[in-house]
């Protein structure tokens, strides 16, 4: 998956031959699996730090998913943003 902190584009971008929309202003890997091990979805746990200054902030995430996306063959997912409390 890939992440960003911060605003996404207020446009999706197009990075052919990806299929979707690329939505991140820029980006971090988080984390990347050869194969997806879970049924349907996975549940991941992240601890944030007690800092006053990242309550409010938003947190944009977006996977690409495909047989080898590194080559370019796969697909962006929808945007997802989780906002910290």
């Amino acid at each position: 998956g890939i992440y960003d902190l911060g605003a996404a584009r207020t446009s999706g971008v197009s990075v052919p031959p990806l299929e979707g929309k690329y939505w991140l202003n820029r980006f971090d890997i988080l984390f990347e699996l050869p194969m997806w091990p879970f049924d349907d979805a996975a549940e991941l746990d992240f601890l944030i730090p007690n800092d006053p200054a990242l309550q409010g902030q938003s947190i944009q995430l977006q996977i690409v998913v495909g047989s080898d996306p590194r080559s370019r063959q796969g697909a962006f997912s929808q945007l997802a943003t989780i906002q910290i409390l």
